[in-house]
C-alpha cells in the first residue's frame, strides 16, 4: 500500500462497527509493538467510566460536562461537576428542575407518586382567576370525570357523585348550598344554625319501617329531650312539655294529656269568628259561657247554670231570636218568652215539643 497523507483519505461519515481505526498505545513497551488497531465498536466500548465532576466523555471547553459510569448498570449525565440525569435497569432520576415547553406531556405509566405536598396549576407568567378558569382535572373513562374551577360562578365543581369517608367541616358563616338555583341552604353563622328552604316545600321523609321522626332540644338541665314526635309505628304526633306527652293524635281526634287545664279562646260576643265552622268551642265574655257553634247557630255549651261566687241556679238566655233555626232531631226544647225579629223562623219537627215559659 503505497504512503497516503491523512489529509489525502476519503471522510469516513457512516462507520461501521468493524470498521478499523489505527492507534498508538503508549503503554505498549516494545517501540516497533506500539502502533496498533481497534475497530469503531471496541472503541466506544472502551471508554472510560469517569466520575461524577469529571465525565469519562466530556467536552474540551467544559470538561465538568459529560457521560460517566455512576455504578453497574448505571449511566449518568453530570453539568457542572454534579449528577443530574441517572439512568439505570430499573428508571431513570432527574436531580434539580425539570421544565418541559411543549403542548402536551403524556406519561405512560401505571401510578404516578409525587413526594412534594402541592400541586400548582395553571402557574402561568401572571396568574389571575381568569387564567384559572376552566382548570382542574379529567379522568378519562367512558365519559369524562373532571373537577374544574370555574371562575363566573367561585366554585369548584365535580361533574359526578363524591363519596366522602370522613367529616366535611365549613367555617362560621360559610353555606352548604343545594339545587341548580341554589334553593336550599345549611349554614351556621357561630352562634345559631339555620335551614333555609327557598322554594317549594321542605319534607323531612323517614323511610325506615316503624321508624320515627324526632325534634329533641335542651331540656333545661344540660340534656336534651322530645318536644315533638311524629311516631312511625302508631301514626300518633306527639307534642311534649320538657319530656312530658301534653297532646297526641288518634284515628279519631287528639287526646289532651296533664293534670292542669286546656285554653281556649276567649272574646265577646261580637268578637266570634265571622265564619264560624261547626265544632268551634270558645269563651264567651258577654254571656260569661262557654259555647259552641251547632252549624246552625252559637249555643251555651254545658248545664249553662250560673249564679254569684261558685253559685250555679240560674240559666240565662237571648231574649231575642235573630236567625232561623230547626231544633234537632229527636230533641225538645225549653226557652223563656223570646222575641222573634222578622224574617227568622223557629222549625220544631213532628214528635218534637218546644216549651215556652
Amino acid at each position: 500500500m503505497a504512503n497516503r497523507k491523512i489529509t489525502a483519505m476519503t471522510a469516513l461519515t457512516a462507520p461501521a462497527e468493524s470498521d478499523v481505526l489505527p492507534i498508538v498505545d503508549v503503554s505498549e513497551a516494545a517501540a516497533t509493538d506500539k502502533n496498533k488497531k481497534i475497530t469503531v465498536q471496541e472503541l466506544f466500548k472502551g471508554a472510560p467510566s469517569g466520575t461524577e465532576s469529571a465525565p469519562g466523555i466530556a467536552f474540551e471547553s467544559d470538561d465538568g460536562n459529560g457521560i460517566y459510569l455512576a455504578g453497574t448498570d448505571n449511566v449518568a449525565i453530570s453539568t457542572g461537576g454534579s449528577q443530574r440525569i441517572s439512568v439505570t435497569n430499573s428508571g431513570t432520576t432527574i436531580t434539580g428542575d425539570l421544565t418541559v415547553s411543549g403542548t402536551t406531556t403524556t406519561i405512560e405509566s401505571t401510578t404516578v407518586t409525587v413526594d412534594d405536598k402541592n400541586i400548582e396549576l395553571g402557574s402561568v407568567a401572571t396568574p389571575t382567576d381568569t387564567t384559572a378558569d376552566g382548570g382542574g382535572i379529567t379522568l378519562k373513562g367512558a365519559t369524562d370525570k373532571t373537577i374544574n374551577w370555574v371562575n363566573s360562578t367561585g366554585y369548584w365543581t365535580f361533574n359526578t357523585g363524591i363519596e366522602v369517608n370522613g367529616h366535611i367541616q365549613l367555617d362560621d358563616s360559610n353555606k352548604a348550598i343545594f339545587g341548580t338555583g341554589g334553593d336550599l341552604e345549611i349554614l351556621h353563622n357561630g352562634t345559631e344554625s339555620f335551614i333555609t328552604n327557598l322554594t317549594g316545600d321542605l319534607t323531612i321523609l323517614n323511610h325506615n319501617d316503624d321508624k320515627d321522626i324526632a325534634i329533641r332540644t335542651d331540656n333545661g338541665s344540660g340534656g336534651t329531650t322530645n318536644y315533638l314526635l311524629a311516631d312511625g309505628s302508631t301514626g300518633e304526633v306527639v307534642l311534649y312539655h320538657l319530656g312530658t306527652r301534653k297532646l297526641e293524635t288518634k284515628a279519631d281526634g287528639v287526646d289532651v294529656l296533664g293534670t292542669g287545664s286546656l285554653t281556649i279562646p276567649v272574646g265577646t260576643t261580637a268578637e266570634r269568628p265571622s265564619s264560624p265552622a261547626q265544632g268551634m268551642i270558645r269563651r264567651n265574655t258577654t254571656d260569661s259561657a262557654f259555647e259552641g257553634y251547632t252549624g246552625n247557630a252559637w249555643a251555651p255549651l254545658g248545664g249553662g247554670a250560673t249564679g254569684g261566687g261558685s253559685d250555679a241556679w240560674v240559666v240565662e238566655t237571648d231574649q231575642t231570636v235573630t236567625t232561623s233555626y230547626e231544633l234537632g232531631s229527636g230533641k225538645h226544647g225549653t226557652t223563656v218568652s223570646p222575641t222573634i225579629n222578622s224574617g227568622a223562623t223557629i222549625t220544631v219537627p213532628s214528635g218534637a215539643i218546644l216549651v215556652i215559659l
